[in-house]
């Protein structure tokens, strides 16, 4: 179902919000289907049916005009899904965006005639922050050796995953790099 339950005060157990709403529908469906097999009435069938419906629509959005709120049994409202969604505190807003990851940065963006349709134009001092990680390779050990020289690259992580910082060492090209190394690179 929606959440396993939990334990209230050391020793009664409660259901998730949306575990109630489920058994509902449950409930309500096995209704539906009693009448059906017995030959209900049309209109007994009917306030069932709209019960079904009800309890579909409040699992979805408990807050819809004109139609009153599914509650618990201490008349406190159930939660909806839509209500666990929006807002933020919701599962979007809340839990989803906004999350700290590598290789981003934040900035403001312009316009800039020069640039294809495809590209994006990126500050120099974010551009210089954000590395790109690259493993040597005999086809590009001497672009990379050369990407030192021109201080375009921050690290150097051997084989044995020891990181030489390039800001703090004093002669960065006289390093040798060998295949298998990665090195961090500027992007451009």
């Amino acid at each position: 179902c929606g959440r396993p339950s939990v334990l209230v005060f050391g020793t009664a157990r409660s259901q998730d919000n949306l575990t109630y709403n489920l058994a509902n529908i449950l409930k309500a469906n096995k209704t539906l289907r009693e009448d059906e097999q017995r030959g209900a009435a049309s209109h007994i069938f009917d306030e069932h049916l709209q019960y079904l419906q009800y309890h579909c629509a409040t699992l979805i959005d408990n807050d819809m005009p004109g139609m009153p709120q599914s509650c618990h049994k201490s008349e406190r409202p159930l939660k909806s899904i839509k209500a666990r969604l929006k807002g933020k505190e919701g599962r979007i807003r809340g839990n989803l965006m906004g999350k700290r990851v590598d290789f981003s940065g934040r900035t403001l963006i312009t316009p800039d005639p020069n640039l294809a349709i495809d590209q994006v134009g990126v500050p120099r001092s974010i551009a210089q922050n954000l590395t790109i990680p690259e493993i040597v390779t005999p086809f590009n050990i001497e672009w990379l050796h050369e990407s030192i020289r021109l201080n375009a690259a921050r690290y150097i992580i051997s084989d044995t995953g020891d990181r030489i910082d390039l800001r703090f060492h004093p002669k960065p090209s006289d390093l040798h790099l060998q295949c298998g190394y990665i090195v961090e690179r500027h992007d451009g």
